[in-house]
């Protein structure tokens, strides 16, 4: 493997997207270790409602996170991803 083998596979991966897909999944593993533990743990219906509500606010949430960085212009932003 040259190092122009390496150039064209790094060339080809796309940096911001892994970096958005692993910080999405480390939220989505947190809000899901909270709504486990409340409706796993929690004693009475007020913990199953608080977890329902606090899907919901994560929910909400991310569809938000995700619309805002569609919206975001990286070509404008002195990034050095590949590809932007």
């Amino acid at each position: 493997m040259s190092l122009n083998d390496i150039e064209v596979i790094f060339g080809k991966i796309n940096f911001a997207a892994m970096l958005f897909v692993f910080i999405f999944l480390i939220y989505w593993t947190y809000v899901f270790v909270i709504i486990y533990h409340l409706v796993r743990f929690g004693v009475g219906p007020k913990p199953k409602l608080f977890a329902m509500i606090f899907l919901a606010g994560a929910v909400i949430l991310f569809t938000a996170a995700i619309y805002s960085f569609s919206r975001v212009d990286l070509t404008k932003l002195n990034i050095p991803f590949p590809g932007y």
